[in-house]
C-alpha cells in the first residue's frame, strides 16, 4: 500500500531475475482519470511489448523479466494488477553481465527546472561488451538506451498513457529527512537521454524514476 497516494497516477514496477539477484525499476504513468484494472492490464501489456522489442537486446541472457506489478495510486482501495509472462523474457545481448549496481543514468526531464520535475532511471544488466573503457559505456549502446526510453513515452502516449515523473517529497526537513507530499505531484516527461558514465553506486542498483 503507498504512504502517499497520487490522484490518477499509476505505479508500475518491472522485475527482473539477474546474477541470483531482484533487479526493479519503477514507471510512473497517468490516464488523467482514476485507472481501472482494465487500463492497468492494458498498460503491463504494452510495458511486455515494450520490453520484448526494446530492451531484451539491451539486456544479458542472464537477465530474465518475469513479472510487471501495477498499482493505481488513488487510494488503499485502488486496483492492482500483476502480469507474469507465460515464458521467459531472458535478454538477447551477447558477453558477460556487468554487476548490478554498475549503472546507466537516464534522465527524464520535464521541461521544467527542481528535482519535482526530473526523473532517473539506473538501467543495469547490459554487458561489459558495450563499455569503451572501464567506467564508460559506447555512445552507440547510450543512443539504443535513449531511443528504448523515448520509444517507452512515445508507445505509453499512444497506448493512453502519459510518461511521468511522480514526486512524492518535497525538500527536507532541519534534520535533513525528505518532507512528504500530502498528495504525489505528476509532470509529464517530455525527453529521456541516457548518459555514458557508468554510475557505480551500490546504493542506486535498484533503480527507477523517482
Amino acid at each position: 500500500m503507498p504512504s502517499i497516494y497520487t490522484a490518477n497516477g499509476i505505479k508500475a514496477a518491472m522485475v527482473f531475475t539477474y546474477n541470483g539477484q531482484q533487479i526493479v525499476h519503477v514507471y510512473h504513468f497517468t490516464k488523467g482519470a482514476p485507472a481501472t484494472l482494465t487500463d492497468l492490464q492494458a498498460l503491463a501489456t504494452y510495458l511486455q511489448s515494450w520490453d520484448t522489442t526494446w530492451m531484451k537486446p539491451l539486456r544479458t541472457a542472464n537477465s530474465n523479466w518475469v513479472k510487471c506489478e501495477t498499482r493505481a495510486l488513488d487510494s488503499a482501495g485502488s486496483p492492482v494488477w500483476d502480469l507474469i509472462p507465460v515464458v521467459n523474457h531472458f535478454g538477447t545481448q551477447g558477453g558477460t553481465g556487468l554487476a548490478s549496481f554498475q549503472a546507466l543514468c537516464v534522465r527524464h526531464t520535464t521541461g521544467l527546472g527542481g528535482r519535482s520535475y526530473r526523473g532517473r532511471t539506473y538501467w543495469c544488466m547490459f554487458s561489459d561488451a558495450v563499455r569503451s573503457s572501464l567506467d564508460y559505456v559506447t555512445n552507440p549502446f547510450s543512443v539504443l538506451v535513449t531511443n528504448a526510453f523515448n520509444a517507452l513515452r512515445t508507445g505509453a502516449a499512444s497506448a493512453g498513457f502519459t510518461f511521468v515523473v511522480n514526486s512524492m517529497y518535497s525538500g527536507v526537513d532541519g534534520s535533513g529527512k525528505a518532507i512528504p507530499r500530502a498528495a504525489g505531484l505528476m509532470t509529464p516527461i517530455i525527453a529521456s537521454e541516457a548518459g555514458i558514465a557508468l554510475d557505480t553506486n551500490r546504493h542506486r542498483k535498484i533503480s527507477g524514476v523517482r
